[in-house]
């Protein structure tokens, strides 16, 4: 980029916006917001009332009140096409762009995007409307190498983050406005985060999310001031939690990442396919997962892997395993007792707190989370929710404990009373000293573990998503509550969301959802979800959350147990009971995830029934390659023994020989096999092999003796 368009400086400050009308495409905006003040007629493209440009996620208001603080004086239109379950269509985008135009706006800022290269005509002829009327259309560009539109598009202004240019200024290169974004540096010994080049609005230690501009709030308005564009996406809402700071006071003093506004925009949710009832055939087709006791007519919501899905399962957990402990110096591994003393139980909570509120319908007999009834479908036909049918009778709620309840010893009495672990964080609590001392770690330090837990769930299903046995893979990270324990949880955030991507989940599928204080738990002091979308009417689901727990863990159980939780610092010569940042991963969600991610349907050229594909990670796949002769005969079935006998010690292979060479492609791409090897007759001539790869069907010779080099470097090292 060439030539500074403008920087920090007094002939900026004297430019208000007067007179300039700027469309907010978003979410909508809260007029009554402190930061946002009056706004201008606007007009929302979704649901039934047109004037109802009310903010219910947050992110428009964020938008339009970075816009305020550099522009006091513009007219901000705000113009709603988030519907009430925060989705939103690329034609109800396009459409706002010309709904806009037709208002006589002078700018345009739009925060939303789509990937999809089918929706280019539609914005195309927006932009057309836009060109003709003298408007300028601002959005973001691309994100990582790839091009979002409307932004990539001739006929708008494309936004990118710059960080090669000096913070607060900003540079033009035709059809592109960047932003300087140079990270300040953080305090040691504090890490940096993944994605640090992330500008000052947006510095959080996560990935930009599909769907929301990477340029920087704060740099944008100044663009309107000078070049007639609109700014980016802020981070997120303008809510501050226990302690209002305001926005200016906030970016001033850096804190946009670490304590940020509230939760991250909601990326553009274009519906996915809903895939559940044709993934769960194919799961007990080719042997990923079976339901438990199906002989006897199966144990509601418990599952069994077979042997494709203990596979995928176990990659899944040591990839977890070598991120969280392996490479790193400052966690421990931990294999906690399933069976705990109950007091563990008592000081956590869970004896008197762990219940879900549960109704009866005395009509059906079924039985329904009283707070989930409009997500719970009644069993008579026609299908609707608990209470719609005329003659449902729902009993009062009660509570129902979700712990399973055992005895321990020969006698079944109350003093023998012991409960299957709910989680497995407890383990790791009670033995937070133990590993402390025999590991001799110095605060900040990590505990992890991988291991089941069981919920007597009363309305399990969704295949694995739901079920009363699981499997979590847990990290308790101990911080100085004196320290920069904010910063911890925030880098922890990115951490963990850089991961699930790592895991090939698409971007756009993943996002944020911060907890509202309806949903924080009483002593939580910031907690985040991790949410992919399932598709269908699952949607965006929790698949991990990252929280902060403060000392209350520790705390409890130093109460109840009376043993000292207490750690000794003894550089600063302190005693302290530590404050916890807590990751947990549901391990069986995830496998849930991945599978659904990978699982696609494509057509192939000159085959009528196309063919399906799982589409996983290769690190993740349960078989890395597939070994076919060509035919039964010159010696082929041999060498194709031969060479899987060499392949097998450093990784799973397939040795198939019956059915046409097409077909065992087939086989393989359903279970997510990246690669096959056919040995052919050229192979018994110059001992070369074909490999042919299961996302781009390409074809390529190799020397079978290189084969094992071959696959290993590109399924990729533990990360």
């Amino acid at each position: 980029m060439s030539g500074y368009l403008t920087t920090e400086g007094a002939a900026l400050a004297q430019r208000t916006g007067r007179g300039i009308r700027i469309a907010v495409i978003d979410s909508g905006v809260a007029p009554d917001h402190p930061h946002v003040g009056s706004v201008g007629v606007g007009r929302a493209l979704v649901g039934d009332d047109p004037a109802d440009t009310a903010d219910r996620l947050g992110h428009g208001t964020a938008v339009a009140a970075a816009i305020r603080e550099k522009v006091p004086d513009a007219e901000l239109i705000p113009v709603r096409v988030l519907d009430r379950q925060l989705a939103t269509s690329a034609r109800i985008l396009a459409q706002a762009i010309e709904w806009a135009v037709e208002a006589g706006v002078d700018l345009v800022n739009l925060s939303l995007g789509t990937t999809n290269e089918v929706h280019i005509p539609l914005f195309e002829h927006a932009l057309d409307r836009a060109r003709e009327r003298g408007v300028v259309v601002v959005s973001a560009r691309s994100h990582a190498g790839v091009t979002w539109y409307p932004g990539g598009l001739p006929g708008a202004i494309g936004v990118l983050a710059a960080e090669q240019l000096p913070r607060h200024a900003l540079a033009v290169v035709p059809g592109t406005l960047g932003a300087g974004c140079r990270p300040r540096p953080t305090r040691a010994p504090f890490p940096a985060s993944p994605s640090s080049a992330t500008c000052l609005a947006s510095r959080s230690p996560w990935p930009t999310p599909r769907g929301s501009s990477p340029a920087p709030s704060r740099q944008a308005p100044r663009a309107a001031t000078r070049t007639r564009s609109s700014p980016g996406s802020p981070p997120g809402r303008s809510r501050g939690g226990r302690r209002r700071v305001s926005l200016r006071a906030r970016c001033a003093r850096g804190l946009a990442a670490r304590t940020p506004v509230s939760r991250l925009p909601s990326p553009v949710r274009m519906s996915s396919p809903d895939v559940m009832e044709k993934l769960v055939s194919l799961c007990k087709r080719r042997g990923f997962i079976f339901q438990s006791s199906e002989i006897y007519g199966g144990a509601g919501s418990v599952w069994d892997y077979g042997p494709l899905g203990v596979e995928l399962k176990k990659n899944l957990k040591d990839r977890w395993w070598h991120a969280m402990v392996r490479a790193r110096g400052d966690i421990e591994g931990l294999d906690a007792a399933i069976l705990m003393h109950p007091r563990v139980w008592e000081a956590s909570g869970h004896v008197a707190g762990f219940t879900d509120p549960m109704v009866d319908c005395k009509a059906c007999k079924a039985r329904f989370r009283a707070d989930k009834l409009e997500d719970a479908q009644c069993p008579r036909k026609p299908s609707k929710h608990p209470g719609e049918h005329g003659d449902c009778e729902l009993t009062e709620p009660r509570n129902f404990n979700l712990m399973f309840k055992t005895f321990m010893g020969p006698l079944e009495e109350s003093a023998s009373v012991v409960y299957l672990r709910p989680e497995t964080a407890q383990g790791i609590y009670v033995n937070f000293l133990n590993v402390q001392q025999a590991s001799r770690q110095k605060v900040p330090f990590g505990i992890a573990q991988i291991g089941k837990a069981f919920r007597n769930e009363i309305t399990p299903g969704n295949f694995i998503f739901r079920t009363r046995e699981f499997e979590q893979m847990e990290m308790q990270f101990f911080v100085d509550p004196d320290g920069d324990h904010m910063q911890w949880f925030e880098f922890w955030k990115g951490q963990r969301m850089a991961w699930h991507q790592s895991l090939g989940l698409q971007q756009d599928r993943l996002l944020f959802h911060q907890h509202t204080p309806q949903e924080l738990a009483h002593y939580a002091r910031a907690a985040f979800d991790i949410q992919f979308d399932f598709g269908g009417t699952l949607g965006f689901q929790e698949i991990e959350g990252v929280h902060h727990r403060g000392d209350f863990d520790l705390t409890r159980h130093q109460e109840y147990s009376s043993k000292r939780l207490e750690y000794v610092d003894q550089v600063s010569n302190r005693r302290y009971v530590p404050f916890v940042i807590e990751t947990s991963v549901g391990a069986d969600r995830t496998t849930l995830a991945v599978l659904v991610n990978g699982y696609r349907e494509e057509a192939v050229a000159g085959e009528q029934e196309g063919r399906v594909v799982l589409g996983l990670h290769p690190s993740l796949a349960p078989i890395k390659a597939g070994v076919f002769p060509l035919t039964k005969k010159d010696g082929m079935p041999e060498f194709a023994e031969k060479l899987s006998n060499e392949l097998r010690p450093h990784f799973p292979v397939f040795l198939d020989e019956s059915g046409a060479i097409g077909r065992r492609y087939r086989r393989q791409d359903e279970v997510g096999t990246p690669f096959c090897l056919t040995i052919d007759q050229q192979t018994m001539t110059d001992g070369t092999v074909t490999v042919r790869d299961r996302d781009t069907l390409a074809q390529e010779r190799i020397a079978a003796a290189s084969a094992r080099e071959y696959i290993a470097a590109r399924i990729g090292h533990l990360a």
